[in-house]
């Protein structure tokens, strides 16, 4: 399965409230820097953040229509950049540490409040990356704290990448 592309990260982020409607100029920017064409995606990007929300979600909404696209359900939005931030980590092309900060705020939290079961809310359990928290709060923790050394961040660095490998060989993305 294909990662998402950054647009489609954006949406899944927009879904979820990490981004907001003052950051859909330049969400639309980027897509259209990304070879996505649409002429709301245009008139979105010519808008300023302070822009009226009202007007801005009308062009982000039309735009996705344009482009046959639609925004995910809350659910969907999460996996999406579940598996967006899986495969930046695995592929090695991002900084593990951020990588992992990103996974926690845009994956791991807001799932947990879209949890219907309590087991789903058991540190990332539901999503299939207990372990890539776990390193994270390792890392967080060692170096506050002073005791982790570079050496040992590599390592947890290392192990992370190779946990979201297999994450992603063990789902759908």
């Amino acid at each position: 399965m294909r990662p998402p592309s950054d647009f489609e990260a954006d949406i899944a982020r927009y879904v979820l409230g990490v981004l907001t409607e003052q950051d859909l100029p330049e969400v639309a920017t980027q897509a259209l820097l990304e070879g996505r064409s649409s002429l709301a995606l245009g008139a979105l990007a010519g808008e300023p953040p302070s822009a009226s929300p009202f007007l801005i979600r009308e062009l982000f909404d039309r735009a996705l229509r344009d482009m046959g696209m639609n925004k995910p359900a809350a659910e969907k939005a999460v996996y999406a950049l579940r598996a967006f931030w899986l495969h930046k980590l695995a592929a090695r092309d991002v900084d593990a540490f951020d990588t992992l900060g990103r996974l926690l705020k845009e994956v791991y939290y807001p799932h947990r409040s879209l949890a219907t079961r309590p087991d789903e809310r058991v540190v990332g359990e539901a999503l299939g990356i207990a372990e890539l928290v776990g390193i994270y709060w390792s890392i967080r923790d060692g170096t506050d704290e002073g005791w982790l050394s570079a050496d040992q961040r590599t390592q947890l660095e290392r192990v992370a990448r190779e946990e979201a490998a297999k994450c992603l060989q063990t789902s759908d993305g």
